[in-house]
């Protein structure tokens, strides 16, 4: 990991760079399998000249056939790999927990970050018996919020 963008309770929008790991391996080795789609590629039209005059076998052509095609399927994996070498927030919301620290490696699969949509957020809330009398359904409780700094307003459903 060589970069992260947000800390935790930062606020995140959707398609906004989380973190990004060193790039240098993946960039190497997408540029090999560009220089090996460009050579196979010249075999490729070299041996297609002397299978269209009839001067190379079909066996042998299919095989520099497929090994073109093998390249080309190789070049996308590696493009891929250096494009996931960037992470970003699938939705907007809010970080809650940070898993990963600039330097630290990391595998396939391992969570990094907890982003969450709070703009929406269910709450039980356990009320004194004392105070059910106040309580109805339908009201409109109002609660603190500390992240945002304010009121805001709440519903009651059950």
């Amino acid at each position: 990991m060589n970069f992260i963008a947000a800390d935790e309770g930062q606020t995140i929008r959707k398609g906004q760079l989380l973190a990004s790991l060193d790039p240098t391996n993946y960039g190497i080795a997408k540029e090999l399998a560009d220089v090996q789609v460009g050579q196979v590629s010249d075999e490729y039209n070299r041996l297609k000249l002397m299978h269209d005059r009839n001067s190379l076998s079909d066996a042998d052509f299919a095989k520099v056939n497929f090994s073109l095609q093998q390249a080309k399927v190789q070049q996308k994996l590696q493009t891929k790999n250096l494009s996931d070498t960037k992470l970003y927030a699938p939705i907007s919301g809010v970080m809650l927990k940070k898993m990963a620290e600039v330097g630290e490696i990391t595998g396939v699969g391992t969570p990094l970050f907890v982003v969450s949509d709070i703009s929406k957020v269910n709450v039980n809330a356990y009320i004194p018996e004392s105070e059910l009398h106040t309580v109805r359904l339908g009201n409109r409780p109002v609660y603190w919020s500390l992240h945002w700094g304010r009121y805001s307003p709440a519903r009651s459903k059950k």
